[in-house]
């Protein structure tokens, strides 16, 4: 008799440490599933952040590639206009030579 409530005893004890270890191992792979979860949302938010700065980046070069692209239109028109009134005056210079 003491035999069988020892048994029983042993039973509940460990029906009772399944029980917790099942817990356990629930609540564990609830917090992972969490970690997980937060992970994933901090990814795709540091992701979206990336691109978003690397969007403002590329603007900003292309704005800056205008303004460049603008400024040697203008330095080429310069030079254009220097090259004319060069040829001008040494044309003015060879027709008094000739004279």
């Amino acid at each position: 008799m003491l035999a069988e409530q020892a048994s029983q005893v042993a039973d509940t004890g460990v029906q009772r440490l399944e029980k917790r270890v099942d817990r356990a191992a629930a609540g564990f792979e609830r917090q992972r599933d969490e970690v997980v979860t937060a992970l994933e949302q901090r990814l795709g938010e540091t992701e979206n952040e990336f691109r978003r700065r690397l969007q403002a980046v590329a603007a900003e070069a292309e704005a800056e590639r205008l303004a460049i692209e603008v400024r040697v239109q203008e330095l080429a028109q310069r030079v254009e206009d220097v090259v004319a009134v060069s040829r001008e005056r040494l044309a003015e210079l060879q027709a008094l030579r000739i004279r």
